[in-house]
């Protein structure tokens, strides 16, 4: 197991594959996501805060949350389940096949 610590946009791709991608950033959230999901590992799970757009007053910030949360539930590859506490936090999961 090993644990890497870093700018998300820049990590994204370079380190190969994970089985828990947590991106509490912008870099591999909302720049990125599409290499986020690929450096996620086939029943891999991604972990997304921040996905209850109403804690949200910045209209630029909302927006671009509701894009990540769109490429989320509509990715063919992921298993998405909403969970409504906190910041809002949806978990993926890759499908292994």
């Amino acid at each position: 197991m090993r644990f890497e610590s870093g700018d998300g946009a820049e990590a994204v791709g370079r380190l190969g594959e994970f089985d828990l991608i947590f991106p509490d950033a912008p870099g591999g959230k909302i720049f990125k996501l599409r290499q986020t999901i690929a450096a996620l590992r086939r029943g891999g799970i991604l972990i997304v805060d921040d996905m209850d757009l109403t804690r949200h007053e910045d209209e630029d910030l909302r927006a671009a949350l509701a894009v990540v949360r769109e490429r989320l539930v509509e990715n063919v590859e992921l298993v998405c389940a909403e969970l409504g506490f906190s910041s809002g936090v949806i978990v993926a999961v890759k499908a292994r096949t």
